[in-house]
């Protein structure tokens, strides 16, 4: 994978402040539980920090659901008056 060294605090960043469905979906995915394969958690990869990705199966997974808090307290240039 092509990581971003600048990209790395943002990374560690998101690992530390997960959604609640990136947790479940850990969970799910945590000791090679999915089919036997490895994932790895909030990865920078060409620009962006995808969610969960998969090395071995070259697969990617974006989560939705709720922004983690730190990013909910912050309003969006788009909504602010």
């Amino acid at each position: 994978m092509i990581a971003r060294p600048e990209l790395l605090p943002a990374a560690r960043d998101l690992r530390e402040n997960e959604t609640s469905a990136e947790r479940k979906l850990g969970r799910g995915v945590r000791e090679r539980r999915l089919e036997g394969f490895r994932f790895r958690r909030q990865v920078p990869l060409l620009g962006y920090v995808v969610d969960f990705a998969s090395v071995e199966v070259r697969l990617i997974v974006e989560v939705d659901g709720a922004l983690p808090s730190y990013m909910r307290e912050t309003p969006c240039a788009s909504t602010a008056t």
